[in-house]
Formats: structure tokens, sequence, C-alpha cells
């Protein structure tokens, strides 16, 4: 072991954001200083961490990232973590820095050039059953025929392919092994697992003889209307600046269970009491809702409060269900709640399926934006991941034909996802097999995008096995070298595929290096293809802001090989605040998909790296304030 361990410092960075937004020039060791002087006897500013920073190693995690949903206190918080990598450079520091963060909205914000990016990947069958192993060896140490019950079953899931993938994560097998020792099926998809564990933890109190059980299964109804009330509630507040750690004082939770009460026609003081007891049964009995550190009450787990979200989502009137899951279709910032509802929708509510796909087609044709970035075919690929269709081939289906509308867009790294997906699909779905192969067939004899993206995806599959890795083999073999013989514009668009995504059946030929790639001027490329259109002045100038902000980002071409070859460098991300007046004009963002669009072939990265920025920035739109809801969580 080191002789000297690094000093450790856990910065959560939804609180550290709702301290920037009452003081945006609160630097990152002023917010840590002030951190410490809670616990020290002596006052310590940032300028003693300055020093100790200089003379000792330090380990600094920043967790949560995709909890500050607010974009310009984002940015703000990115500013200062950059400044504080320049302090730790100037005093030659030994910082080891880690961030955390969920997938969804990510932009490369750390910068890959300076960060080793790790995936947390899914528990293996054996880790999941040797943690579920501990877990039962712990929870009945004195009941080892229980634990022999409870094994077997959590060996039998994780067996069953639909089961498996909801063991991926210690929370999960955590869950699914409480829920095993109740019933034999293991649930099918996440919102099952979370439904089951909630009417688990509720059955157990309700099955205790004490007063206060017999008041919860009494009151089970309110006591579950409150607590969706209150992780909609949460849910809707930390997508605001200031709110993004989402909590609320034990005082606005009783006047939240009062209300409840009183829309159910209770007498007001009556109302009162009773809401004093759903309080303490919420927080003392079901451990859903606990204190948190900062005095406020709240979901100690993020999922649980996106979980009761998502009930509250589909708990009103059929049309307003619909309207709401539209309404946050392009945030990532709802993503697993939206996920989550889509699958209490499919479960519970089996009639209103058909009208959900429906719903997802028309988000992504709701103007010239959303067709270009198609928001719901991205959820399209997360539906058809976590399996929520599939006992319904028809409807899987249908979201297989909507995930494939990303084959018509700029390459990029979701196809990889999408292809891999697909693949799972097809094995047990021969309709769905059918649709994606043909799918693919058609948009690789295209003359656009669509032919390189069927490119990318046939090399995911032919890396695979089975009859789709057959034929993806195959075409590549023979497909490649006829997509590119056409004309020097289709090479120099194939080249720039193998050196953009360095997947092994695309590689024909080594890939130049880093020092023969030259930086390219976005902004040039883009309003040469602007110019071309016939745009007021207002809108023009609109549109060269949105430009000037892109042309921050790197494009990257090598022109010393037979053909030009053009990579995308995605280590840096602009401020993307700066997008929201000109893109608020519909004509602004016309005009720039239709630049993007007119981009010749070889231009791909350049098109597929501005598709990327223009749907990050429809991601962090906040959206809470569109929702229609007849809920207690409208009460603020």
């Amino acid at each position: 072991m080191p002789a000297s361990r690094r000093w450790p410092v856990h910065v959560r960075l939804d609180q550290y954001a709702d301290a920037i937004s009452l003081d945006p020039d609160l630097t990152l060791l002023r917010y840590i200083a002030n951190r410490v002087n809670k616990r020290a006897e002596r006052t310590v500013t940032a300028g003693h961490l300055v020093d100790w920073l200089a003379q000792w190693p330090w380990l600094v995690v920043l967790d949560g990232l995709d909890e500050v949903a607010d974009q310009r206190i984002r940015d703000e918080l990115l500013q200062h973590v950059t400044e504080f990598q320049d302090t730790a450079a100037e005093h030659d520091a030994d910082l080891l820095l880690v961030a955390t963060t969920r997938p969804q909205g990510y932009a490369d914000e750390f910068d890959p050039a300076y960060f080793e990016y790790l995936t947390l990947r899914p528990l293996k069958e054996p880790e999941a059953l040797q943690y579920a192993e501990r877990l039962a060896a712990a929870r009945h140490a004195d009941d080892l025929d229980k634990q022999e019950e409870v094994i077997e079953r959590v060996q039998s899931a994780v067996r069953e392919e639909r089961t498996a993938r909801l063991m991926r994560s210690p929370l999960q097998v955590t869950i699914m092994s409480l829920l095993l020792e109740r019933r034999r099926a293991a649930p099918q998809h996440r919102y099952e697992l979370f439904n089951g564990y909630y009417d688990v933890v509720l059955a157990r109190e309700q099955a205790k003889k004490t007063a206060h059980a017999q008041l919860l299964e009494r009151y089970a109804g309110h006591v579950e209307a409150l607590q969706e009330a209150v992780g909609l509630l949460l849910q809707k507040r930390s997508e605001r600046q200031g709110d993004a750690e989402a909590s609320l004082p034990e005082h606005e939770l009783r006047a939240l269970a009062g209300s409840l009460l009183k829309t159910e026609q209770y007498d007001p003081d009556a109302a009162d009491e009773l809401a004093g007891k759903l309080v303490t049964m919420a927080l003392n009995r079901l451990v859903l809702l606990v204190p948190l550190p900062d005095g406020g009450i709240g979901f100690e787990v993020r999922s649980l409060r996106e979980f009761m979200a998502a009930r509250a989502l589909v708990s009103g009137p059929d049309l307003q269900i619909v309207a709401n899951l539209q309404v946050v279709v392009p945030s990532a910032h709802w993503r697993d709640t939206w996920l989550l509802a889509a699958g209490r929708l499919f479960s519970e509510r089996s009639y209103l399926r058909g009208e959900l796909l429906t719903a997802m087609r028309n988000c992504d044709a709701v103007d010239t934006l959303t067709m270009a970035v198609v928001p719901a075919a991205h959820l399209a690929v997360d539906l058809l991941e976590e399996g929520i269709a599939e006992t319904s081939p028809g409807h899987e289906t249908a979201l297989v034909q909507h995930a494939l509308d990303l084959l018509r867009k700029p390459p990029d790294l979701y196809l990889v996802r999408l292809a891999e997906v697909l693949a799972g699909v097809m094995r047990r779905n021969p309709r769905a097999a059918t649709t994606a192969g043909t799918a693919v067939t058609e948009a690789a004899s295209s003359a656009g995008h669509a032919a390189l993206s069927a490119v990318m995806v046939s090399a995911v599959w032919a890396n695979g096995t089975g009859s789709a890795a057959g034929r993806a083999r195959r075409w590549l073999a023979d497909g490649k070298a006829a997509f590119a013989a056409t004309d020097p514009g289709r090479r120099a668009a194939l080249a720039s595929l193998r050196a953009n995504y360095p997947l092994p059946l695309l590689r024909d030929s080594p890939n130049p290096g880093r020092e023969a790639f030259e930086p390219v001027e976005l902004a040039p490329v883009l309003e040469s293809s602007l110019s071309a259109q016939n745009l007021v002045p207002e809108t023009r100038e609109l549109a060269g802001e949105v430009i000037a902000v892109i042309a921050e980002t790197r494009v990257l071409r090598d022109k010393t090989g037979e053909v030009p070859v053009t990579k995308a460098d995605r280590g840096y991300l602009p401020d993307l605040s700066r997008l929201d007046r000109p893109l608020a004009d519909s004509w602004v963002s016309k005009a720039i998909v239709q630049a993007v669009d007119s981009l010749g072939l070889a231009d791909w990265p350049v098109a597929s790296l501005v598709r990327r920025v223009l749907a990050l920035w429809l991601q962090r739109q906040p959206v809470a304030r569109q929702l229609l809801t007849s809920s207690l969580s409208d009460r603020e």
C-alpha cells in the first residue's frame, strides 16, 4: 500500500450546483473549504486548501453530473471544475479526479484527451449469483432452508433472458432477491421489478400486528398517492435551477398530505390530523421517503423517486397520460421516469399501447428539429432493450420499425447500440427480423447517409452469431467495395467511417496517425450551405449565432492519403445555453437543419456532429412546466 494515501473529497454535484445557483462565483475549492469548515475546529480557507493540494496527493470524486439538469448551471459548474484542474496543474499537484454520470445526455464534457472513460458494466451471471448468495446468507443466517429456496429462485431467474437483464446491478439483485423471498415468478421488466418491491414492502408492514399496520392497510391508497405526488414534485423540481438535490421540508410534506385528504372531502381538522399519521407511515414504515442530510425529505435512491414519478404520470385520465408522456420524450432528465411510466402503461393499461406508439411517432414530427434528431426513435431502442413489448410481437415490431428511423441519420455511436438491441429482438421475433433485414438492405442501396449507417449496423451484426451475422458478413465482403467503387466522395465517406468508428470488420487498412489530421474551419463549411437559402436578415443573423456556437467544436481532416479522411473530435462541447435564443425561432432551426442536409456525403462527420449538438440541446430543455396534471405535485 502507498505510504501516503490520498486525501479523499466527495462532491455531490447536485448540491454544488444548488450552491452555485446562489453564488455563481463559488469556486470548487471554496465549496470544499465550506464543507470542511462544518467539521473542522479551525477555519479553513480556499488558500489553505491550495497549499494542501500542492503538498499532499488528493482524490476528488465529482458525483452525479447527470443530476444537474439546468444547462446554465451545468456550464458554470464545469467551468469551475476546469479552473480547479488549472490550479492543480499550476501547483504541480498529485490529483486523481473521478467523475460519475449516467450516460443519457452526457456529451464528453470531461475531455477524453485527459480523462480515461470507464463504463460500469453489468454484473455477470456468476457475480449476480454470488451477490445474491451473500445477501441471502446475511438476511437468513439462521434459516438455511430459506437461503436455499431464495438462491434456487434467483438461479432460475438468471437463466431466463427476460429476467436476467433485471439483475445487472447490486440494487436490482437486492430487489429481485427480496421479491423472490415471497414469490416464485420473477418480474419481466424494470417497472414490474420496482412495483413488486413496493408491494412487498407494503405487504410486510401491513402484516404486522400494530396500530400503524392497521392504519396502513386502511389508508394504503392515500399513502401511495402521497408518495407518487412527492416523486413527481421532486422530479419536476430537480429539473430547475437551484433544486437539483430535490427535497422538501417536512411541513410541506404534511401540507401535501393534508391537501390530498381535503380533495377526498375530509373535514379540514380531520385531514390535518390524519395527514400527520400518513407522513409518519410514509417516513417510518415504508422507508422510501427518508430525511436527507440537508434537512429536507426525499427519496434516498433516485430510482425510487423516478419510479414514484412514473406512477404519477400514469395515474390520470387516459388522454392526460399520453399527452404527458409526449411532453417528456425529448428530455434526458426524464428518460428513466419515462421508461418506467411506459412499463406501467404496457403492464396495466394495455389498451393504451397503440396510442403510446402513435404518440411517439408524432413526437418525431413536431418540427424540423425533432425530425432531424428523432428523440422518440432513441426511446424505441430503450423500450426494445427493456423487453417491454416482448409478449406483444406486433407492438414490438412497430417499435423496431420506429427505431430503424435512425438508419436515415448520419452515422453515430448510437447505431452500435441499435444494432446490438435489434440482434437480440431478431432472434426471438421473426417479423421483427424480416423488418430489420429489409430496412438495412434498402438503406444499403441508397445514395445518402443511410448507406453508411447500413454499413455500420452490418459491421456490428457481423461480429455476432446467427443468420443475421452470416448475411452481414457476406454483404460486408461484397457491399463495401461496391459502395466505394462508384466515386471518390463515397470512398472518402467510407474511409471516414473507419476512422471515426474502429469496428473490427470496417478496417481494411490502418487509420492515419493523429499527427496527420489538421483542424477544419467549420463556420465556412456551414455558412456556404446556409447562404444558398433565401432567408430574411433576422433569421440569417440568428442562424449565424448557431453556427458560431457549433463551430467551436472540432472536426479534423487528413488529406495525405488517396482520399481525404474526416474525424469529429468529441472532446469539447460548446456552451449549449447560447443556443436557447436562436433555436427558439423555428425558422432558425429549420435553416440549420437544411444547411446540414445539403452537405455532401463526404462531409457526413460534420452533419453527425451538428446533429449531436442539436440533440443534446433539445435533451436539456426543461419540460416540467408543460405537464398537464391534476396531481398534488402541481402545488408549489
